[in-house]
Formats: structure tokens, C-alpha cells, sequence
């Protein structure tokens, strides 16, 4: 039986499109935030606020479906174009892929992958997330809205309709990723 999912609040000061990384299909937190990746597990929910008064409070919704664990995000080719995969494996050990590659929003690389056997290099993927850009957002911003998709083994689900959002009084916990794809921001 799986434990409840637990909620984890995101506060993004800065919006670079690195932490977290929106790209295609595929929401990852590989660096940045490690008390959430530490801690964040399969069907967990990450929601990620606006903290610098971007003008848009909700930025994203991720429910986490798949977590990958001692820098194995870093050494898979799958992910080597993403914008988050700033380590490399060279002689076993991740090392940054160019000098300088972290931004002034992104600090020290112990944070994001500690010491061998990379304990903290652990990445949370989603693809049942909703990413809305902030009003006002620059080009830092991930390149796209992304809605959630359908899980494997589902038959294909109809064309999106336009539904009015949950009533203001619904619970939280009542709410889905496909109520927040409706909310005006």
C-alpha cells in the first residue's frame, strides 16, 4: 500500500527555466532545492509560487512520477540535452560540463550532487505537471506551457474542453492538475 503523497511549496525567486527545467514533456528538479529532492518521492506533488512578484502566485503543479537516484540523470544520454543536466560522468565522477555553468541563480555543485556516491544527485521527473510562464516572465523562463499527459497502459484521452475552475471553496486536496490547467494565469 502506498503511503499518502505529501506536498512540498517551491518558492522560485528567479525563474531561469534550470530549477525547475521544463523540457518537451518532461518537468524535472535535478538541481537547486535539495530539501525537496531529498525528500520527495513517486506521487508526491511539488507547487512552485512566484516569490518576486512576477504577478502570477501558481506557477507550476508537479505530481513526481519517477525519481532517479545517484546522479544516474547526469550519466544517461536521455537527459543530456536538457538544461538541467549541468554534470557529466568523466573518470566516474560528475564533474560540471563547462566552466561557469552555474548561473546567479544556482550555486554550489555540492547541493545538487554531493560527494560520491552522489547521494544528493537526485532528480524528481513529472510528466503530470502543468508549468504556467509568469506574466512578465523573461527569457529565462522555460520556452513553453506544459499540460499534463496521459500515463502509459491509458487508452488516448479526448481533446481538452475549456471547464470552468473549481468553485473558490473546494479544498486544496480536492483539486487536480487538470482543474489548475483552467485557472486564469
Amino acid at each position: 500500500m502506498n503511503p499518502q503523497p505529501r506536498h512540498y511549496v517551491y518558492k522560485l525567486e528567479y525563474d531561469t527555466g534550470l530549477a525547475p527545467c521544463v523540457d518537451e514533456d518532461l518537468w524535472s528538479l535535478a538541481v537547486c532545492k535539495p530539501a525537496i529532492r531529498r525528500r520527495a518521492r513517486k506521487d508526491d506533488w511539488v507547487y512552485g509560487f512566484a516569490g518576486n512578484g512576477n504577478g502570477c502566485p501558481l506557477v507550476f503543479v508537479a505530481q513526481v512520477t519517477e525519481v532517479i537516484e545517484k546522479g544516474d540523470y547526469y550519466r544517461s544520454r536521455r537527459y543530456a540535452g536538457h538544461k538541467d543536466a549541468i554534470y557529466r560522468c568523466r573518470a566516474g565522477k560528475l564533474v560540471p560540463k563547462r566552466k561557469g555553468c552555474n548561473d546567479s541563480a544556482h550555486k554550489p555543485q555540492a547541493k545538487d550532487i554531493g560527494a560520491p556516491p552522489y547521494a544528493a544527485a537526485r532528480v524528481l521527473l513529472s510528466t503530470d505537471f502543468c508549468y504556467r510562464r509568469p506574466a512578465g516572465a523573461g527569457a529565462g523562463s522555460p520556452r513553453a506551457t506544459a499540460a499534463p499527459t496521459q500515463s502509459p497502459g491509458q487508452p488516448p484521452s479526448p481533446p481538452p474542453t475549456r471547464q470552468p475552475a473549481p468553485p473558490p471553496q473546494a479544498p486544496a486536496a480536492e483539486r487536480t492538475v487538470e482543474d489548475l490547467r483552467d485557472l486564469p494565469f
